[in-house]
């Protein structure tokens, strides 16, 4: 009982000391090009603004970072401090606090504000948070993906082919306590989104992920993205269809959607065959960060410009691979290891790799511009763009982890001839240098 009294007076105290921070961190709006946000919502309330310290907001999301970033699915600056002006805006609108006394002498909310504002304001940035660790499901209609059931590909990730509406419901209800109703896609605004054209559509099927975050559910939906990529035939089959860019949330009592950048493009045929759901439970099943990072890769990468492809699809095998130390050896022999059963991969990973590096260093502008480039196709009939993916894939369904350079065998049996009379004098000083005492 004390360890759970201990928890919860520290996310007191976390919140208490952030609610302390930020009013400090809050100023009366001069009117001059100073950052601020909006408190008060146009049509409904007085409106005003208030100026912020953009290093102290970034100070107080670092620290909300620290705390809670990986519940909260954010790791980076940039959303942290979204989500802390996005309280400030709401909570201040929600006290009785005097703001039209802030002026150039009585500059900072901070000085506005009584003991009972700050109770209120803590309990209010406590549920602002903890709101926001809950998971929701967050969703994207695939199209037609040629799928029939339902899969779980990882936890909390889950693929639902045509006719399971009532049973996404259900599995919402069960897995969050959101209660979204049975007849919400009759509403005629809710009967255009994807979410809605699935319930009327007899062919489309969704993406369903569980997080606390839009970030870390776009991360999801990216693994996929990859993992289809490498799954599907004939993924670079690409048309010009514009694709859905929408991913769509529900939480208690509301409907959210929002665009972002969706890493899968339109293609002639996506089906989602049996052997095709085989090689994504194998991807998906229990993949490690280097793995999850080289599938997002693989999606960017899953683009019409071959520049675009051949890029993203090696820093996937250096997400894979790379090292801090001797990179080309780590990435070259864990190919080699992984894609053993390609032909030539020791040769044809080094010739790509030379590429990659005259590529990027500058020394040419386009791939088919280097003699690498015609040497390669002149040597194994492909062009190194396909093989690449080739051997990108294999080494995701063969993957064994990163690739430790073994040890050079010859360094570990190299022996020296020494006369006679100094053999005691060596032996000594190899037995100090290693640490070991001799014994008579």
């Amino acid at each position: 009982m004390s360890a759970l009294r201990d928890e919860v007076s520290m996310k007191v105290a976390f919140s208490n000391g952030m609610i302390n921070k930020l009013c400090k961190s809050f100023f009366y709006s001069h009117g001059k090009e100073q950052p601020c946000i909006q408190v008060g919502k146009a049509l409904e309330d007085f409106v005003f603004w208030l100026a912020y310290n953009d290093e102290e907001i970034a100070k107080c999301a670092s620290r909300l970072l620290k705390a809670y970033g990986p519940q909260l699915g954010i790791s980076d600056l940039h959303n942290a401090k979204r989500l802390l002006l996005g309280f400030c805006s709401e909570a201040f609108n929600r006290i009785d606090a005097d703001f039209l006394s802030l002026n150039p002498d009585k500059i900072c909310v901070d000085d506005i504000i009584t003991q009972v504002h700050r109770k209120n304001l803590s309990e209010m940035f406590k549920c602002y948070i903890l709101s926001r660790i809950k998971s929701c499901p967050y969703i994207y209609n695939l199209g037609c993906a040629g799928l029939d059931g339902k899969l779980e590909l990882r936890e909390n990730l889950f693929l639902y082919g045509p006719g399971l509406g009532v049973e996404l419901l259900s599995d919402i209800k069960d897995k969050t306590d959101i209660k979204v109703p049975v007849d919400f896609y009759d509403d005629e605004y809710m009967r255009h989104k994807p979410i809605g054209k699935y319930f009327r559509q007899s062919k489309s099927c969704l993406v369903v992920a569980y997080a606390s975050s839009e970030d870390k559910a776009v991360k999801m939906f990216d693994s996929l993205f990859g993992a289809l990529c490498l799954a599907v035939d004939n993924p670079f089959a690409i048309n010009r269809v514009a694709v859905n860019n929408l991913v769509e949330s529900f939480g208690v009592g509301k409907y959210h959607e929002s665009e972002f950048r969706v890493n899968i493009p339109s293609v002639y045929n996506l089906n989602i065959t049996d052997s095709a759901l085989a090689i994504l439970t194998k991807i998906l099943s229990s993949p490690d960060k280097r793995m999850l990072s080289a599938l997002s890769f693989i999606a960017h990468g899953w683009r019409d410009d071959k520049r675009e492809r051949f890029l993203n699809q090696f820093i996937a095998l250096d997400a894979m691979y790379g090292t801090n130390n001797g990179n080309k050896n780590s990435i070259i022999g864990g190919v080699c290891r992984d894609a053993a059963k390609i032909i030539d991969i020791d040769s044809k990973i080094g010739i790509i790799y030379e590429l990659r590096c005259k590529f990027v260093h500058g020394d040419i502008s386009s791939l088919s511009d280097n003699d690498s480039y015609r040497k390669f196709i002149d040597s194994y009939g492909v062009d190194p763009i396909v093989s690449l993916f080739e051997i990108l894939k294999e080494c995701v369904l063969n993957y064994n982890g990163t690739y430790k350079t073994p040890k050079d065998a010859g360094k570990a049996d190299r022996s020296i001839c020494v006369p006679a009379e100094l053999l005691p004098a060596v032996e000594r000083m190899i037995a100090e240098y290693s640490g070991v005492k001799k014994t008579n």
